[in-house]
């Protein structure tokens, strides 16, 4: 077996099955001996470069990919591990001094490798080729190369992840967005790497490189407090609008369990013998029948009919929609929020004025109704929460989110944990008397015929 990157008089890539995973192999063939393949020159198998960059565990290769990024790989070496490129777009990034002098430490390892340059070529490549559906399959598993980085290990997703700016830049541009939404959709690359700094003891990285491909890539705006992306409806309900009027009726999906209360259950906690029953759901040639949801996501055991003469359905599975995103940062109140959902409106009906939006939604820990008897009527999550229609999204009751959010990560022993705000103090409460938290979802309707905002309560400006 040559050397790695010892040059090779001709080398051919095929694709082979062995039964359990494609494989790569190599064949040194005579000029004359023909064979149907992908043709490449003077590279390196990947089980090489991973050998020698000290990775032992099975890393899943996208074989075409790694074919295809090979034959392009750049003769004078990756340009995005110069400092030069980093220095390019610090007024975009704002990153740091300390986390730039990381970067440049990670950078001067990764050039002084042949294999390493291979591998982040690779990697950058998938990255952007990769579909949303499939990058976190594919991005989310890559190895740190601790062998290679040290300390700086979990470093290595976020230079391919900056990689990836040159195309973002350009996408802006041809768009004619401003640099300012450039800057602050780009301001979640450096929340993200400082919770990571947050809980592994001041070291940095980034652990949501399948989160930041939507930043990356123009598929996710920061317009004002929150964030928005275009998406496709997937929840298993059916949403109505009175004709002529701003009324709304939301039935539960066929089959949705819920507690006693008409919350819904756990997806973990369904056969535990929490008085669970299940909705249904009938659509009939001119009617609908089911059981209702209030606008607090509570499903009611009394079921309706709804004549669809008089109602419309405005809103189900397969829809187009706005998702609503919230990033860290600054306090959560309503003006604030308002004025993203206006400029929201408007930004995607400039930027996509041939698709048709039914809705912006939103599916968080913040939109859990618990949290409703659990605050003050005043509390910024409140009042975020009265905007919203509600509705059950499914969840697993022991879900990372909330803690993440309000502690910064799962509390080793909840008797200790702080309980220094209301919010803490809260959900502490909450648990230790046997409930859970629930990940939730809403949504605000979008007229149809003006593109306005529907909002759910008497008193929000749109």
């Amino acid at each position: 077996m040559p050397k790695l990157c010892s040059p090779v008089s001709r080398l051919w890539v095929r694709f082979e099955t062995d039964g359990r995973r494609g494989a790569l192999s190599r064949l040194f063939l005579r000029e004359d001996e023909p064979f149907m393949g992908v043709v490449v020159h003077d590279v390196p198998l990947p089980d090489e470069v991973l050998t020698e960059l000290g990775v032992q565990r099975y890393v899943q290769i996208d074989h075409e990919s790694w074919a295809a990024s090979q034959s392009s790989f750049p003769e004078g070496g990756v340009d995005f591990l110069q400092d030069a490129y980093l220095l390019s777009y610090i007024s975009l990034l704002r990153l740091p001094k300390d986390l730039i002098e990381a970067f440049f430490s990670v950078f001067r390892t990764l050039r002084a490798s042949p294999a390493a340059q291979r591998w982040v070529w690779y990697c950058q490549f998938v990255f952007a080729q990769q579909s949303g559906e499939t990058v976190t399959r594919v991005c989310s598993h890559w190895p740190e190369l601790t062998s290679l980085l040290g300390e700086h290990a979990p470093m290595f997703t976020a230079v391919v992840a900056l990689s990836a700016l040159p195309r973002m830049v350009a996408l802006y541009r041809e768009k004619g967005l401003p640099d300012s939404i450039l800057r602050d959709t780009l301001s979640d690359f450096l929340i993200v790497m400082e919770d990571y700094r947050d809980k592994h003891a001041g070291r940095w990285g980034l652990s949501l490189i399948d989160w930041l491909y939507y930043h990356f890539t123009g598929k996710l705006f920061k317009l004002g407090r929150l964030q928005f992306k275009p998406g496709t409806f997937g929840q298993d309900i059916r949403v109505f609008r009175q004709n002529g009027a701003d009324e709304v009726r939301v039935l539960s999906g066929d089959g949705v369990a819920y507690d006693q209360r008409g919350l819904r259950i756990p997806a973990d906690k369904e056969d535990s013998g929490l008085g669970v029953w299940r909705a249904t759901l009938t659509l009939e040639p001119g009617v609908a029948c089911g059981h209702p949801l209030t606008t607090d996501a509570v499903c009611q055991r009394q079921m309706v009919r709804l004549s669809l003469d008089e109602w419309d359905e405005v809103l189900a599975r397969g829809a187009k929609i706005l998702e609503v995103h919230i990033p860290k940062g600054d306090r959560l109140t309503s003006k604030s929020c308002w004025e993203s959902y206006n400029w929201a409106v408007q930004f995607y009906a400039d930027l996509c004025p041939e698709t048709r939006f039914m809705a912006l939604t939103c599916e968080s820990w913040i939109l859990d109704p618990q949290l409703r008897r659990m605050l003050s009527p005043s509390a910024n999550i409140v009042r975020f929460q009265n905007d919203y229609h509600q509705y059950p999204v499914p969840f697993i009751s022991d879900g990372d989110d909330i803690f993440d959010y309000v502690f910064d990560g799962r509390p080793a022993d909840l008797a200790t944990a702080p309980r220094d705000t209301r919010l803490r103090r809260a959900v502490l409460d909450h648990l230790a008397a046997g409930g859970w938290m629930q990940f939730s979802g809403g949504f605000m309707l979008l007229d149809p015929d003006t593109g306005r905002l529907i909002p759910r309560r008497r008193g929000s400006t749109c």
